[in-house]
């Protein structure tokens, strides 16, 4: 009951900084659409998952011929750096370990980081280095990206989603939020931000070339073909317990060879290990980095995971089941450019997919609630959003799937000749 009232009261909270943005915006909102751009710095502090999910769209705006130099987290930087300039910023606040699950607690946090940053290379008579600050970050939540870049004079102007009273530091705000504008993806929401804001128009491809990352990829993944992967890494408070686990690889594991995965500090794996009975499930216990792993994904017949950085990354390649328990009210599906299309639906749990323009399944399962948008970060007792997700019709959908022959194998020549 408290954490029900307590949600309540936050999303009352957010609501009313919403509607304060968006009267902010009516006012402050320019038109910016006959100024002349060339190079964009566009803030992408916070993990590894929103980067991941943002990269197409930032190379499309790299290859139209904009300057693009993007301002990451501490925890993004060693991806994004690998295509773009990047400006480093610090984000004690992003801490997977400890971030703050009280709404004032946060808030006390965010403000004292906010005061450091603003703090810092403070410059009167600085030019502004880039002529538009493209602020990806949803939310009034983060605001330590545009204090910096507008403390420190970074850009002539500034657009982004609507953060609430933030919107006052923006020249133009895109007044509805993606929870309003529930059929686009994230994707089509930054592209209508693009075009609304600044009439810049991009079609974003669905699929991203993995070349930036060859020189990681590893030899002696030695495992009978075909089989698929499962990625039970992810923060525990957000992850399935272990027991679905062992049924949803137990499943699997009857028509086809798994192989299990976690992130580097393997909370799970030892636990799954000891319950597991199928013979045909490889573990993999090295700590090969997330890179590495992808010669493992792109030759899966397809990929298991939890919404995160690392099923974002190890996804890429292949065809892919994401299991959202995120708190959000609209999942943040992968992007695609062909529409997603409910396959299950029962008791409130869905499972859509679609396919990509490169011919990759896509597909997300999750639990439809009316506690949605979720502020008390998985602290409630019921956690239906986790228990909720039926990994029964989850496996019941993959193997169906991959009976029929609609999986496709990865068009991977070493796949091809290890099969033979």
């Amino acid at each position: 009951m408290i954490y029900c009232i307590k949600n309540r009261l936050i999303r009352l909270v957010v609501k009313t900084s919403k509607g304060i943005g968006k009267l902010i915006a009516s006012v402050r909102n320019r038109n910016l659409k006959q100024i002349k751009i060339k190079k964009i710095l566009v803030n992408r502090s916070d993990r590894i998952g929103d980067a991941i999910i943002t990269l197409p769209f930032l190379l499309e705006l790299k290859n139209q011929g904009y300057d693009v130099t993007v301002m990451t987290s501490t925890y993004n930087d060693f991806i994004l750096n690998r295509f773009f300039p990047t400006i480093p910023i610090d984000h004690s606040v992003l801490s997977q370990e400890s971030k703050p699950n009280l709404l004032w607690e946060e808030c006390i946090q965010r403000m004292k980081d906010i005061l450091q940053l603003i703090g810092r290379n403070e410059s009167k008579d600085k030019k502004p280095e880039f002529d538009v600050f493209l602020d990806l970050m949803l939310g009034e939540k983060s605001p330590e990206g545009i204090y910096y870049a507008y403390k420190n004079k970074l850009s002539k102007y500034y657009i982004g989603c609507n953060k609430g009273p933030i919107n006052i530091f923006q020249d133009y705000s895109l007044k509805k939020t993606l929870i309003e504008l529930q059929e686009l993806d994230i994707i089509q929401y930054y592209e209508k931000l693009l075009d609304d804001g600044l009439c810049i128009r991009i079609k974003t491809p669905d699929y991203i070339d993995i070349e930036p990352f060859e020189k990681y990829q590893q030899k002696g993944f030695n495992f009978r073909f075909p089989f698929g992967v499962i990625f039970i890494g992810g923060e525990p408070k957000r992850n399935l317990a272990v027991e679905q686990w062992k049924i949803l690889i137990e499943r699997l594991a009857e028509d086809i060879n798994i192989v299990v995965i976690d992130d580097p500090k393997n909370l799970m794996l030892p636990e799954i290990k000891k319950i597991v009975k199928a013979k045909n499930v490889y573990f993999i216990k090295n700590r090969y980095n997330i890179f590495e792993l992808l010669t493992l994904t792109k030759k899966a017949r397809f990929f298991i995971g939890i919404d995160g950085g690392g099923t974002h990354i190890l996804s890429l390649p292949s065809n892919m089941l994401m299991i959202i328990t995120s708190e959000m009210k609209n999942p943040f599906r992968p992007h695609s450019n062909n529409s997603y299309k409910t396959i299950l639906s029962t008791n409130d749990f869905n499972i859509e997919e679609t396919r990509t323009s490169a011919g990759l399944i896509k597909a997300v399962a999750y639990k439809s609630l009316p506690c949605r948008p979720c502020f008390v970060k998985f602290e409630c007792k019921k956690r239906e959003c986790i228990e909720g997700i039926d990994v029964e019709l989850i496996a019941d959908y993959m193997m169906y799937t991959y009976r029929r022959g609609e999986v496709p194998s990865p068009s991977c020549p070493t796949l091809q000749q290890e099969e033979q």
